[in-house]
């Protein structure tokens, strides 16, 4: 079949969507990966749809020229804004990253301020919503150096009542530690639905392939492999 051989392509704003790859890699053993990281444009989360419609089209022209039998969009706020947008644009498979459904009635959604505008996100959670303006940017701009970070003016917004924390930002993932430590809540993420949407599309391509390759793009392709490498896959290389 066509698209037997070819990889899948998987996208973010910057580093966050990194979170979202590792799961990739560590369930498909035989499917390759090339990460589109638009970390000059980061963050998306406070940016207007428009200019978030250019900057996706502008990744969408990249992957017709480097052909891709699949997207993952590894970005909560692009995949409750643009989903539609992107599936009318493109021939192969698209897959979304969205906040994970409410676990118990004590569930908040720490998400981007797009995200928390979004139908999908205030369909689920209500009122139960916590939008973060620029935890995202301080994270991109940090992540080697988290620990060192005060993170406390985000963990005071969460209520009290707060018994678990759905984290809507891939970028988030990176913290996800600190928010247990300091909130003492279950901080969960939606990447397992990923997965299976994923796995589905695959069987119904028959595609597989015969090894794995995880390759970076873009202008700060050195970069985000470099975070992938140190920080998300910590003494493994990506090869």
């Amino acid at each position: 079949m066509y698209f037997k051989n070819l990889p899948i392509g998987v996208i973010d704003s910057g580093i966050g969507g990194l979170n979202v790859l590792y799961k990739l890699k560590c369930n498909f053993k035989n499917e390759s990966f090339i990460y589109f990281g638009d970390n000059d444009n980061a963050p998306y989360g406070n940016k207007p749809i428009g200019v978030l419609k250019d900057r996706i089209n502008e990744v969408l022209n990249f992957f017709s020229k480097q052909e891709i039998k699949g997207l993952v969009i590894a970005c909560n706020t692009v995949s409750t804004t643009l989903l539609d947008y992107i599936k009318s644009k493109v021939n192969y498979f698209v897959v979304p990253t969205y906040p994970p459904m409410p676990i118990d009635k004590n569930t908040y959604l720490a998400c981007t301020n797009n995200t928390s505008k979004s139908e999908l996100a205030t369909s689920l959670y209500k009122d139960k919503i916590v939008p973060f303006k620029n935890l995202a940017e301080v994270i991109e701009n940090n992540v080697f150096n988290l620990d060192n970070v005060d993170f406390s003016l985000y963990f005071n917004k969460i209520p009290k009542q707060a018994t678990s924390l759905a984290l809507g930002c891939t970028h988030y993932s990176y913290i996800e530690n600190l928010f247990t430590k300091n909130l003492n809540v279950k901080v969960y993420d939606g990447y397992d639905k990923v997965i299976s949407e994923v796995c589905s599309n695959l069987k119904n391509l028959k595609a597989k392939q015969k090894s794995q390759t995880v390759t970076f793009v873009g202008s700060c392709k050195n970069y985000n492999k470099k975070v992938f490498n140190e920080v998300i896959l910590k003494p493994k290389v990506v090869t």
